[in-house]
């Protein structure tokens, strides 16, 4: 009684013997969910916000050492 690596499911161990593949389905997710790779609107802005301070702080920064 069980499973064993190689043998199909079912009683007479006909069934398949390999996993079922994953596939997603983006228009059937769930609330709240988001495509791996696509960021949140309002992180971008805070991202690119950021990166403006940051070009604007390195010059600065490098008056105040002498150099």
């Amino acid at each position: 009684m069980g499973w064993k690596e190689g043998s199909g499911l079912g009683k007479g161990e006909q069934g398949t013997t390999e996993p079922v593949p994953v596939e997603q389905r983006a228009s059937r997710s769930g609330l709240g969910s988001t495509s791996p790779g696509k960021e949140n609107p309002k992180a971008q802005i805070w991202k690119k916000t950021r990166e403006r301070y940051k070009a604007l702080q390195g010059p600065a920064e490098d008056e105040e050492n002498g150099n």
